[in-house]
């Protein structure tokens, strides 16, 4: 019996700082988070959930097809034995497993660290010249400066990225001129504890891809599928694609030499040391310049993500369909009925299925963050889109 645990900011976890301490808000957001692990659990797992779900949200996950699953939030509810199943690896998921007699298989910490580091994924840019062209890595307080005088005379915009991070979270943005005074000081206390930064122009996205991996000690890597990443303007994740099963299940979308990039990535991260899931992200990308290119290893993600939660999902599906699994934002102040899905949605084609993947109540308020499969044929929904005021920016985590 797994216990599976939504540790959504175990990446805090890995560098050399103390992890920071979590605002309400922040606790309250991985709490509803939580619910979208349900697709990994097998009938008798247990769903670690903070704050419980409305009473009708089990029965209505067994009757789209995910049965039998138990949430818990007290550590005396889970069974004996049961095998802890974190988003990703840190010390603080391996000491509650060991403090609470919890089975786990979890590769070495300082592995588990290296890989989800950006300086690992540069590294590898760097040795295959793969890397997104104008991007560097930057540390020390005088690079710092020389990379932010050569930005400021840059037309197009910019990022520069922790070495740490999840989803579009601990970074900045940036356009022609110098940044933001308190930014600059986002990026001086890193350099100053000795944690590189990253600097990467910025480029419009053409299409994103993630490559989702089940990588044990020894053989190959398993490449388990490829979802479509969906995102916004920023780049925050508001969703995930879920190709045809019937067909190549997604790895068609990707040209032969990148797709080979990306698993030979993965063999290295095993041979490393690294076991358990892994995600790569993949963009295509369009330049300033109008040059259309591609980033194999665009973010590495040893853990579980949300693209390969995504995949959990292709169990309601025909061969012959896929889906959207879309993030947003309840409209409004909720009431209990599924109807509202329209509010979001808008109008869709007769023969689309939706189906909610998320409950409606979370610790006996109404949920804020929802979930929902959009799901029919690949010219009916693949161009489907939330509106703006109904994505969720930076709010989660692929």
């Amino acid at each position: 019996m797994n216990l599976v645990w939504g540790n959504f900011d175990f990446e805090h976890h890995l560098g050399p700082g103390s992890p920071r301490a979590l605002s309400a808000q922040i606790r309250r957001r991985n709490a509803e988070l939580a619910f979208c692990l349900a697709p990994l659990a097998q009938p008798g797992d247990c769903l670690w959930t903070p704050e419980p779900p409305d009473v009708e949200f089990a029965a209505h996950l067994a009757e789209v097809g995910v049965p039998g699953v138990r949430f818990v939030n007290k550590v005396e509810d889970v069974p004996p034995g049961a095998m802890l199943v974190p988003w990703g690896w840190c010390r603080a998921a391996d000491e509650w497993a060991a403090k609470n007699g919890w089975t786990r298989e979890a590769p070495d910490l300082a592995v588990v660290a290296l890989v989800n580091s950006r300086e690992f994924s540069s590294a590898l840019e760097t040795e295959w010249g793969v890397g997104l062209p104008g991007a560097v890595a930057i540390r020390t307080l005088p690079e710092l400066d020389r990379v932010l005088t050569a930005a400021a005379e840059r037309s197009g915009g910019w990022v520069i990225k922790a070495n740490f991070g999840m989803s579009a979270r601990e970074r900045i943005l940036g356009r022609a001129g110098r940044p933001r005074p308190q930014d600059q000081e986002w990026a001086r206390r890193r350099l100053e504890r000795g944690e590189p930064i990253f600097f990467e122009p910025w480029v419009e996205a053409i299409a994103e891809f993630g490559c989702q991996f089940s990588l044990s000690p020894t053989g190959f890597p398993r490449l388990e599928g490829v979802t479509g990443l969906l995102t916004d303007a920023q780049g925050t994740y508001r969703g995930s694609r879920l190709f045809p099963a019937g067909g190549s299940a997604g790895r068609d979308r990707l040209p032969a030499d990148v797709l080979e990039i990306v698993e030979r990535a993965a063999k290295r991260i095993q041979q490393a040391g690294y076991f358990g899931q892994l995600g790569i992200d993949v963009m295509q990308y369009r330049a300033s310049t109008g040059e259309l290119g591609w980033r194999p290893l665009q973010d590495i993600n040893a853990r579980w993500t949300m693209g390969r939660v995504a995949l959990g999902w292709q169990r309601v599906l025909g061969p012959d369909t896929g889906a959207n699994w879309l993030h947003f934002r309840w409209p409004g102040v909720p009431v209990v009925d599924d109807p509202r899905l329209a509010d979001v949605l808008g109008e869709l084609p007769a023969d689309v299925r939706v189906i909610r993947t998320s409950p409606l109540a979370v610790g006996g308020r109404p949920a804020t963050l929802g979930t929902a499969l959009v799901i029919g044929r690949s010219d009916q929904i693949f161009g489907q889109a939330l509106p703006a005021d109904r994505m969720v920016h930076g709010e989660s985590s692929d």
